[in-house]
């Protein structure tokens, strides 16, 4: 860092004309190119592990050899040799990679008896930095690596009102890294001055997602265009930018690889167009609570993931994608356009195989129910394919077609006239062909019970809709009901569609099982309804069934309200009675009172034994 320094103050730096370089980090190659541009003939860089190991960019170590740095790895310097006060060569021994070290690297063992002499006029050491020992420090917690210790949202260390960020911190890190972290700490001293929470409010530090837990699916695999730079011929003689830049046509095509992985990345730039100044980051989530006189559940489903059937091969096989992929790249505003392509080699397939129930109609994964909209999804798609290509052959893999609602009939129809051909069939896997990266999609025949090996060039896997993972949270948290798939539950499938078994919460959408875009829509439109027909009146009315509580009966032991699923029953000893605009009647309470001080209305015991004792009158007597 010093001999950088003093190059960028524009001091006179004489090197010589051989120069080593001892380290791998970044610091290490720039001084191995900024050595080679003031004049050395040979710059030698020493490193003790393998260029895997080296911690500087890849790119940068590419370049630094383009412009004639030489890289000596699995060496390190053991003793420097003088001649008159003056550097002659230094002794280096050959190294050894053995098991990783607590930094995840392998750990550099010296191999006996291999010394060996590299003669040079200067050395630069650039094997990392340290926090300096001084006495600053005492006192204050550190870490294994000998930095400082601090909470990673305030920053502040083991004494309170100390705070510290930057290198102290995290170790050697880069400029901008230190001044972000100075602005947190600055932020952390004025909350503290001012004797505010000093977490209150803060983002949570977002982890670096490794790369393989990218979903590359979501978007067209492109190679990356590579920079354009300098001659290192030219460039190794001055300090001119050796990178040139993309051209306008590249830098967009570059630009269109980006996953939007961080959706949002604060450039503000929303804020700035945004004319009724409707944006504000500063905004931090908050717990609100509202009073509302009915709710809506509208929560959706999410869909089955196929990697889980291993079977057909997605993740594995480049050209097996799902239907809700096939629906991005059929859309104008998708990825490739609207053009069908193959993932593989972006190349329109020129046969699609559709296959139906991929993680429904399944007992192996207790999701033996119709995923609804398989069929109907598959059948689009298929048409929209012909359309654009209609010299595609289509098939589709199906027990059987189910064309629920209005108007799906008809596109059954029209795929038929097409020339999409439905095979009648139970799929049980998909292999790739080597070489071609196409498919075999083996099926029996239900009808023949053949055994079927088709190629395709693409297949489309239909997969089924699940309930959300928190829907039984959710229902437990509003005292709804379940069904056996996991789904919210209606209070009656005819009569109460959109009612759930509490009086108002309502259900709409794929909450309630799998259903398309039209079923959703009124199922939403009926629960908005019911909605407001039960509060437009500013009164409600209530079921005649409810509990009643006979507080001379009552020895308040509290069993009651323990046990009502609907938190009904309020106070104690005289004062304890039922909400009857909440109960709902269930008897639960009234089962379980041990004093049998609990009645459910209209059918008290003074009101059923009178019943019981006729029923049994008149039943007696037509013995007779």
């Amino acid at each position: 860092l010093d001999f950088l320094n003093q190059v960028n103050s524009g001091e006179s730096v004489d090197l010589g004309t051989k120069v080593a370089i001892f380290g791998g980090g970044n610091a290490a190659v720039d001084s191995a190119r900024v050595a080679k541009r003031l004049g050395a003939r040979t710059v030698t860089l020493i490193y003790r592990r393998s260029r895997l190991e080296m911690p500087a960019i890849p790119s940068e170590i590419e370049e630094a050899e383009k412009e004639g740095v030489n890289l000596m790895l699995l060496a390190t310097p053991i003793g420097f040799i003088m001649s008159d006060g003056v550097l002659e060569s230094i002794r280096c021994i050959k190294m050894r990679l053995g098991e990783p070290d607590a930094s995840g690297r392998r750990r550099p063992i010296p191999i006996p008896e291999s010394e060996f002499e590299v003669h040079v006029d200067n050395v630069i050491i650039a094997v990392g930095q340290m926090v300096s020992p001084t006495s600053i420090l005492k006192g204050l917690e550190v870490t294994q690596w000998d930095t400082l210790a601090v909470d990673p949202i305030t920053l502040q260390t083991s004494l309170e009102g100390v705070f510290a960020g930057g290198d102290v911190v995290s170790g050697p890190t880069t400029v901008v890294e230190a001044v972000a972290a100075g602005i947190e700490a600055a932020k952390s001293i004025d909350r503290y001055v001012q004797g505010v929470d000093l977490s209150e409010g803060r983002p949570e530090i977002l982890r670096l997602v490794p790369s393989a837990e990218v979903d590359k699916t979501r978007a067209e695999i492109a190679e990356r265009a590579v920079m354009p730079t300098i001659n290192a011929k030219f460039r190794k003689m001055n300090f001119s930018e050796v990178e040139t830049g993309f051209a306008l046509k590249t830098a967009v095509a570059e630009a269109e690889r980006c996953f939007n992985c961080a959706l949002c990345s604060e450039c503000n730039l929303c804020i700035e167009v945004c004319k009724p100044n409707a944006i504000d980051h500063s905004l931090v989530d908050e717990v609100v609570e509202l009073d509302v006189g009915t709710i809506i559940l509208a929560t959706g489903f999410k869909p089955y993931d196929p990697s889980e059937t291993r079977e057909f091969g997605y993740g594995a096989f480049k050209n097996v994608i799902t239907n809700a992929q096939l629906e991005r790249l059929t859309n104008a505003a998708g990825p490739t356009h609207g053009k069908v392509k193959r993932p593989s080699d972006g190349m329109p397939p020129k046969s699609v195989a559709f296959v139906q129930c991929v993680g429904s109609r399944d007992r192996r994964v207790d999701q033996d129910y119709c995923c609804y909209t398989g069929c109907e999804n598959s059948l689009k798609q298929a048409t929209q394919i012909k359309e654009k290509y209609p010299d595609t052959e289509i098939s589709i893999f199906a027990m059987d077609i189910r064309t629920h609602g209005l108007g799906y009939e008809g596109l059954y129809r029209r795929a038929r006239e097409m020339g999409v051909i439905i095979i009648k069939g139970r799929h049980s896997e998909i292999e790739e062909i080597p070489g071609t990266e196409s498919l075999k999609v083996l099926a029996e025949d239900l009808y023949t019970g053949e055994r079927l090996g088709t190629t395709y060039e693409l297949v489309v896997l239909a997969s089924a809709l699940l309930p959300n993972d928190d829907t039984k949270d959710l229902a437990r948290k509003l005292n709804v009901s379940t069904g056996e798939y996991g789904y919210l539950m209606e209070a009656h499938p005819k009569l109460r569609p959109v009612d759930s078994f509490r009086d108002g919460v309502f259900l709409a959408g794929a909450c309630l099982g799998p259903m398309d875009i039209p079923k959703a829509v009124a199922y939403g439109k009926a629960a908005a309804a019911g909605a407001q027909s039960l509060m437009a009146p500013g009164k409600f009315q209530v079921e005649p069934i409810y509990a009643e509580i006979d507080t001379k009966l009552c020895i308040d032991c509290d069993l009651c309200n323990d046990l009502c699923p609907y938190s009904a029953i309020t106070g104690e000893g005289d004062e304890r009675k039922v909400m009857y605009e909440t109960c709902q009647g269930c008897g639960t309470c009234a089962a379980a009172c041990p004093q049998m001080a609990i009645d459910m209305r209209h059918y008290r015991s003074e009101q059923l034994m009178p019943q019981i004792a006729a029923a049994a009158r008149i039943h007696g007597g037509m013995k007779k």
